[in-house]
C-alpha cells in the first residue's frame, strides 16, 4: 500500500471513505496487477540490464577494474536501485521511493563511490533500462529513476 493509501486509512477511522478516496482506492487496486506483471519483467530482465550497463561503463571509463571491491559494490547497489525501481513502481508511491530509498541512496553512493564514476553508472543503467524493456516497463519506472538522477544531481 502506498503512503497515501496508508493515509486515507488513518484519517478515515470511524467513517467510510469519500467518494474521492473510494474512487483513489479502486484506481490504485485496478492498477495492482499490471503493476506487478511489470516488476517481475524488470525482475527477469536484471542481470541482462547489470551486464550491459558493465559495458557501457567499461566503454566510457579507461581502467575500470571490474574484479575490484568498490566495482562490486557498485553493481550491488545498482541492482538494489532496480529492485527499488520496481518496488516503487507496485507501490505507485513516489513519495516513498525519494524519501525512503533516493534520499539515503544517494548519499550512502557518494560515501562509497567517485561522485563521477557514481553519475556514470547511473547514467550508463539507464541507457540500458532503455535499450532493454518493454516500452510499459520503462515508462512504469523512468519516473522514479528520474527522481534519483535529480537527486543525484543536486548533491
Amino acid at each position: 500500500m502506498n503512503s497515501r493509501m496508508q493515509a486515507i486509512v488513518v484519517e478515515s477511522e470511524g467513517r467510510y471513505f469519500s467518494a474521492e478516496e473510494h474512487a483513489l482506492f479502486v484506481r490504485y487496486t485496478e492498477g495492482m496487477g499490471e503493476r506487478v506483471s511489470q516488476a517481475r519483467a524488470i525482475q527477469l530482465a536484471e542481470d541482462e540490464l547489470l551486464d550491459k550497463t558493465q559495458d557501457r561503463l567499461l566503454d566510457r571509463i579507461g581502467g575500470l577494474d571490474v574484479k575490484s571491491a568498490e566495482h562490486e559494490a557498485l553493481l550491488h547497489d545498482l541492482r538494489v536501485h532496480l529492485r527499488y525501481l520496481a518496488a516503487a513502481h507496485v507501490r505507485d508511491d513516489m513519495e516513498w521511493f525519494s524519501v525512503k530509498y533516493a534520499d539515503w541512496a544517494v548519499e550512502l553512493g557518494l560515501v562509497r563511490h567517485e561522485p563521477q564514476l557514481l553519475r556514470a553508472s547511473y547514467d550508463a543503467l539507464g541507457a540500458s533500462l532503455s535499450e532493454t524493456l518493454e516500452s510499459a516497463e520503462l515508462a512504469a519506472i523512468s519516473p522514479y529513476h528520474a527522481e534519483f538522477m535529480r537527486q543525484l544531481g543536486g548533491r
